[in-house]
């Protein structure tokens, strides 16, 4: 006795939703991929800015400078990184990270001075 299932049309259907669950899996693979590349890539930049401009990691002096209250010191960092990654549409840095340095020390120097000024 036939079914539904075996009609050729169901068939079709049936093969397209598996090549479909089949390319979304693969997305999926991707997408967690770059999450661990972005989430490394920003962590061991912000630990190497930190460390060379002598800001400790987990006090909260450099986060509420930049206005969060409830962040610390190298996840404000890591922030600014990830910021700087989805404006450059990258999943890693390219550039050095005394370059990166410079450009968070000059975002730093900039609130600093705007802090001042109020």
């Amino acid at each position: 006795m036939l079914s539904l299932v075996d009609h050729p049309m169901m068939q079709h259907i049936d093969t397209k939703i598996d090549q479909h669950e089949h390319s979304l899996s693969k997305l999926q693979v991707e997408r967690i991929k770059i999450s661990k590349e972005l989430m490394s890539s920003t962590y061991n930049v912000a630990r190497l800015i930190c460390q060379n401009l002598n800001i400790v990691e987990h006090d909260r002096s450099v986060a509420l400078l930049c206005g969060y209250e409830y962040l610390s010191n190298i996840q404000i960092v890591e922030q600014w990184l990830l910021e700087q990654l989805v404006e450059l549409n990258q999943s890693y840095f390219t550039c050095p990270v005394s370059e990166l340095q410079n450009r968070f020390l000059m975002r730093l120097n900039s609130l600093q001075q705007d802090a001042f000024l109020y």
